[in-house]
């Protein structure tokens, strides 16, 4: 299944793989809804279309923005996985992290601006709520939640509060599995997080409880017609 994305996708270089691609993009952030929609005592906010004061300023939030009791959580989506120069570690690791999930990170920060200058577009969510960011990934972009990386990727503080939203990057596995913890809340783990949110989501869910299963992964796996399944 790895290999279609790669061989579908075509690097970005042709008509075919950026179609590809393009579509691969909207259906990930449609699936990362269906996994924040599963979390308890939720509002889950889609993309909010903005206009600004200057004429001609305008733009969108992030994908989606998911308001617990204590916390709103901005959520960008990305489907790009590491390319071959990420996997082997090349000597411009950082500046490619800049790009490829990095360009998510402004898009946080500009979301977390706009609300905190009371935007009207967004006067459904409260303004008053301490809040953080998340970047979901296909796979794992290894390093991006250290100190080191993030200092060259996040460096533009909210102008209202003065302070840099933490963001804490995720692969979608780590997003399906936070989804189901039964003994505490997201939010509050995410709360606890270093300001910077270096911690990555895995270590922030290490000794919790949770479902036994992911209620959409278990749909999907049951539907498959294996032999001697019972829907075969």
């Amino acid at each position: 299944m790895l290999g279609l994305y790669y061989t579908g996708g075509e690097e970005n270089l042709t008509s075919r793989g950026k179609a590809f691609t393009n579509d691969l993009g909207t259906l990930f952030e449609a699936y990362v809804g269906r996994q924040l929609d599963l979390l308890d005592n939720t509002t889950v906010h889609p993309e909010i279309k903005w206009q600004g004061e200057k004429k001609g300023e305008s733009g969108k939030s992030v994908d989606w923005i998911v308001v617990f009791p204590d916390l709103v959580l901005l959520v960008e989506v990305k489907s790009a996985r590491p390319n071959a120069d990420l996997r082997l570690g090349a000597e411009n690791y950082a500046e490619k992290l800049a790009r490829t999930p990095g360009e998510a990170f402004p898009q946080i920060e500009r979301t977390d601006r706009l609300i905190a200058e009371g935007n009207p577009a967004f006067a459904q969510i409260p303004a008053h709520l301490p809040r953080r960011g998340m970047v979901i990934t296909m796979e794992p972009f290894h390093l991006l939640n250290t100190a080191e990386l993030r200092a060259g990727i996040q460096r533009t503080p909210n102008p209202v509060t003065g302070k840099t939203i933490p963001i804490t990057t995720a692969s979608i596995f780590e997003l399906e599995h936070a989804v189901t913890i039964t003994d505490t809340s997201l939010s509050q783990l995410l709360l606890n997080n270093p300001p910077n949110g270096a911690l990555t989501l895995l270590q922030l869910l290490a000794g919790h409880e949770f479902l036994e299963h992911n209620p959409i992964l278990e749909k999907g796996w049951t539907a498959i017609p294996f032999p001697g399944h019972p829907q075969s």
